[in-house]
């Protein structure tokens, strides 16, 4: 046999490892994600807390730049984000509250928090303005 030869041959010996054991070493190595990354429930909704959370400084900051401005569209638009928010924060609140049975760890803490402040935020807001509308209308 030529050294050719036995080097191609060699990985495919009786005495090289089978396909099922490589298999085993490949899983066991790069199969497993690590808990960092498991995409639990808890972790979706820590996610859509934190772009919730992202829109919120954005509706900030835009309005820190828009303030003297005259348009009328931009309050409709802020509100559109706003509303944004709350869907977002209600469907991060769903998949917290799924989660709540999962090990505690400061992403599970910190987006359920994060999630119940935006809807109360929105519903102390729904109250101010039908209180208002109700001032008016006296």
């Amino acid at each position: 046999m030529s050294a050719v030869s036995r080097k191609y041959s060699a990985p495919f010996s009786a005495t090289s490892h089978t396909r099922e054991t490589l298999q085993a070493s490949l899983d066991e190595d790069f199969g497993k994600q690590p808990k960092i990354m498991e995409s639990t429930k808890s972790n979706r909704g820590f996610k859509y807390a934190m772009i919730a959370l992202l829109l919120f400084v954005v509706i900030i900051i835009s309005n820190m730049a828009m303030f003297h401005s005259g348009s009328d569209i931009f309050p409709m638009i802020v509100g559109f984000v706003f509303l944004m928010i709350v869907i977002i924060a209600i469907v991060g609140l769903v998949y917290s509250l799924k989660g709540i049975r999962e090990p505690n760890n400061l992403k599970k803490f910190v987006g359920l928090l994060i999630n119940c402040g935006f809807i109360a935020l929105f519903i102390f807001v729904i109250i101010a303005n039908i209180m208002d509308i109700k001032r008016a209308l006296e």
